[in-house]
């Protein structure tokens, strides 16, 4: 179906045929003679070249409808290849922002956006647009509004150019982004692209801020709460609303209220009723135009302060049409306030302004509770994801034990079936014992009951009660001496001390807090201590028991993977995975090109009580170093090289991009055969731009120093296009099989061992050519001082100078000639009877008996990857000769 999108424009289906060369032309989106205008006034165009670090980049320049010749440098872009990159300063890192070479429905454009995750936006569809007689792609993505042109960018850019994505919808709400107007051509004066006219002025109407029966939403700083008006009050003679701000799930008739508010032609005045400053302030003024300056009261800096607006218009919110005003760097709409508080903070933002003003609260949603429809915003009233969720169902749940930082167990529990007793319905409450849940054991603890939100236990022929959802702040729970939930025998009174909301599972979820003991959760319980054991107090030490998963028909509800950034790995559910992030020693074989015969060593200090946990970014990653010596503990030499952390069977480094402090991925062990990585600035193997130094690159490099540029005939992988997966094996590592996965460039990675054949931080910086053939392959690993892994036996070529009389020197010089398909493996006697050839990771790759007279054996190579293996021969005393190959 055709759409009508430009004023001079109209677009077809794309249908993935190829146009005709007179119908499509691609067009840059960095060229000079264009315009971006902006809905706030903002102009920018591309204004100059600029090299730095040895590329070429455009100058964008920013100024105004009121000042357009007036150019100051907002950023520098530059485009190879239909991709589009930018720097906002000079010494920032690049990152790409469009990728234009997206083909179907489906393709993801790696490309820098503001969500969590910061790369990547997958292709929800593919049109073509008519601009100036000729076809341009134009694309939409997933979860973005607008659409992406070619030569245009998005049509929503939600800051400017170098922007396209800036879309964080917790902070600011898809109505108030700053939209593209126009894009212009200054030479002929015509615009390729013009935004519909609105004609939102004469829908306007005047909605008042200061009104119940709305609830306003926030989050930030002091995590997420939420704002009501209601009820009136009159203080020294003046009729005020009543302000309340609370994080339970509704406005609570126990709410105390500390702020009230009154609105005057279109001005806003706020009063605290406690503390000694209760003096009335005017924080909003609606009756404000553009160029219009106000002094308006500012509770972070505790005075009245100049307002300067700098732009107003109107905007759709809900079925009506609202000014918006725009500040300096605050934007307040009619009937919502402000969006975000910096040095305006308003009553709005943060009420009461107690223990600092000075943080950020953003405006997540308002909704009016009249009619269920949000004003601003699209989700995150509690109501909307809150039903009660009964604690006695059919589910297993299960806690991990933590003592002094490191997991020493678990235990698991399921509720299920139904026993009549006494004309109750009661259901088993089970321990669970074995090696899965799948085959587990079960024993009976207790039977278990829930009415009205109140949970009860049978011990023996009485039933005591266990939980109550319906307790509020301030009520008391009352533990009978004679009660199992009683550890030491005598009567406990506890008060309840907050009552608040949390969301597990897509569901809104009260939380009920006591003084000195855990908190309940509707739904899942005690989630910080075994069941039964929440008032057995709090212990002084760091360990105790918390609750690991709670899962329903099958499916998680709740799991938590990592304990101080350690991964939790709980074989009766997540079977026999081996974390990678552990206390451990790796030490790698390089022959280097150099003829220097060097041994790598790599230590992960994953250790809660070794003060190595960085907490960042609410996770906490441990250094990976590099070191000198045979002991880390006692080496002089160690150099920190990135911080890592592991959830989910994926290893994340912590990076940063422009100034961002992001996570990249070093490993995913969910991968299989098809799957691909990309190799861009979202992933750490990000590989070097053509005019980089190939030289400050941390990998080996080989044969002539040279790397193979993507556009290079020689054919070298394209960096871009990703590397993939091509098989998947086991290895036994520890007496355990292992998950190997094997790449389409050598490599191979296997679970609690990462790369055995690369570098661990440059694995894909390598080029695998004919050239390569000093070997590198992973030595050994040691845990806990103890060998998890090790090819010692194998290794035949210069022994470690740090593991003496493990393994001597069984290498003869065998004979052997390569043939494009072949090895011809010469026998240095007879009586040898088995012939193998065996990968690094020790898989066997081909194996023949020997009939004990042979002079050769021929070993066929032509299904087998380039890369190192091993020959080995046997004879009938258990004697081998074992010597390694490069097959090309």
């Amino acid at each position: 179906m055709k759409r009508l999108l430009l004023l001079i424009a109209v677009s077809i289906v794309w249908s993935g045929s190829v146009l005709q060369a007179q119908e499509y032309e691609y067009v840059p989106l960095v060229r000079e003679g264009i315009e971006w205008g902006y809905k706030n006034g903002e102009i920018y165009r591309f204004i100059g070249e600029e090299i730095i670090n040895g590329k070429v980049y455009k100058q964008l320049g920013n100024s105004s409808r009121d000042y357009p010749d007036s150019y100051k440098i907002a950023g520098y872009a530059r485009e190879e290849n239909k991709v589009v990159y930018r720097l906002y300063s000079k010494d920032a890192e690049e990152v790409p922002i469009y990728d234009f070479n997206v083909k179907q429905v489906g393709d993801i454009m790696q490309a820098w956006h503001t969500e969590p995750g910061y790369f990547g936006m997958k292709v929800e569809s593919l049109d073509s647009i008519l601009v100036n007689g000729k076809y341009r792609k134009m694309i939409k993505l997933e979860n973005q509004r607008g659409e992406c042109i070619e030569g245009i960018g998005s049509t929503e850019t939600g800051y400017n150019i170098l922007y396209p994505f800036y879309q964080i919808t917790s902070e600011f709400d898809e109505k108030t982004k700053n939209k593209l107007e126009y894009v212009k051509n200054t030479a002929t004066g015509k615009n390729e692209w013009q935004r519909p006219n609105d004609n939102l002025d004469d829908k306007y109407e005047y909605v008042p801020l200061v009104r119940e029966g709305v609830e306003w939403g926030y989050t930030g700083d002091l995590g997420d709460y939420r704002c009501q008006i209601k009820g009136d009050t009159i203080i020294d003679g003046t009729t005020y609303k009543k302000f309340y701000k609370y994080t339970t799930c509704g406005l609570q008739k126990n709410t105390p209220c500390y702020v009230v508010v009154r609105e005057n032609d279109k001005k806003v005045y706020y009063r605290e009723i406690t503390g000694d400053n209760r003096e009335e302030r005017l924080i909003y003024d609606f009756s404000l135009e553009k160029g219009d300056m106000s002094i308006l009261y500012s509770r972070s800096a505790l005075d009245y302060m100049q307002i300067d607006v700098r732009y107003v218009d109107t905007i759709q919110v809900g079925s009506t049409y609202r000014k918006r005003l725009e500040y300096l760097i605050h934007d307040v709409i009619e009937g919502i306030g402000g969006l975000k508080n910096d040095w305006l903070v308003a009553a709005f933002t943060i009420a009461p302004c107690f223990p600092d003003c000075n943080v950020w609260i953003y405006l997540s949603y308002v909704k009016n509770l009249v009619t269920g429809e949000y004003e601003y915003g699209n989700k995150g009233a509690c109501g909307d994801t809150y039903a009660y969720d009964p604690y006695v169902k059919d589910c297993d749940f299960g806690y991990y034990n933590y003592n002094w930082g490191s997991v020493s167990g678990f235990t698991h529990y399921r509720i299920q079936g139904e026993t009549n007793m006494n004309g109750k319905t009661y259901k088993g409450l089970y321990s669970l014992t074995g090696d899965s849940s799948a085959s587990s054991e079960q024993t009976l603890i207790a039977f278990v009951r829930e009415e009205n939100k109140k949970v009860y236990f049978m011990d023996g022929e009485k039933e005591w009660p266990w939980y109550d959802f319906t307790l509020e702040k301030g009520d008391t729970w009352t533990i009978e001496a004679e009660s199992p939930l009683s550890r030491h025998g005598e009567k406990i009174e506890v008060v309840v001390s907050n009552v608040d909301t949390i969301t597990i599972g897509g569901k809104s979820r009260k939380r009920i807090s006591f003084q000195g003991y855990y908190s309940w959760v509707e739904g899942l319980g005690d989630m910080e201590s075994l069941p039964f054991h929440t008032f057995y107090g709090i212990p002084t030490c760091p360990c105790g028991d918390d609750m690991h998963y709670y899962r329903v028909n099958g499916d998680f509800v709740f799991k938590a993977s990592t304990y101080w950034g350690l991964p939790i790995v709980d074989p009766f559910i997540d079977g026999n995975y081996i974390p990678f992030i552990k206390e451990a020693d790796w030490t790698y074989y390089d022959a280097a090109p150099s003829g220097t015969t060097i041994f790598p060593r790599y230590h992960l200090a994953a250790n809660v009580f070794n003060s190595e946990g960085v907490y960042m970014n609410d996770n906490v990653y441990y250094w990976l170093y590099r070191y000198e010596g045979c002991d880390f503990d006692e080496s002089v030499s160690r150099q920190k090289l990135v911080l890592v952390r592991e959830e989910n069977q994926k290893v994340y480094v912590l990076d940063s991009i422009d100034g961002k402090y992001v996570d990249k991925l070093l490993y995913d062990f969910t991968l299989e055969v098809g799957d691909t990585l990309r190799m861009d600035e979202g992933s750490y193997y990000h590989r070097p731009e053509d005019g980089d130094d190939w030289n400050a690159i941390p990998g080996r490099k080989r044969c002539d120093d040279r790397m193979y540029w993507k556009n290079d005939p020689y054919g070298e992988l394209d960096p871009y296009s990703g590397f993939e997966v091509i098989g998947i094996d086991s290895i036994v590592v520890d007496g355990q099989k292992r998950k190997a996965i094997t790449w389409n460039n050598g490599n191979t990675w296997v679970v609690g061992l990462g790369e055995i054949s690369e570098y661990p931080l440059a694995q894909f910086y390598m080029d695998y050519t004919t050239c390569i053939t000093p070997p590198f392959y992973l030595l050994y690993q040691k845990v806990n001082g103890e060998y998890s892994y090790e090819v010692l036996a194998e290794h035949d070529f210069t022994p470690d100078p740090c593991v003496s009389g493990i393994v001597e020197n069984k290498s003869s010089s065998l004979r052997i000639a390569h043939t494009s398909d072949a090895l011809i493996v010469t026998l240095p006697g007879t009586s040898y009877r088995l012939a193998e050839l065996t990968e690094m990771t020790g898989r066997l790759a081909w194996c023949a008996y020997l009939d004990g007279e042979a002079e050769e054996v021929t070993i066929p190579t032509a299904a087998l990857s380039p890369g190192a293996y091993i020959v080995t021969l046997s004879n009938d005393r258990g004697e081998h000769i074992v010597q390694k190959v490069m097959i090309q």
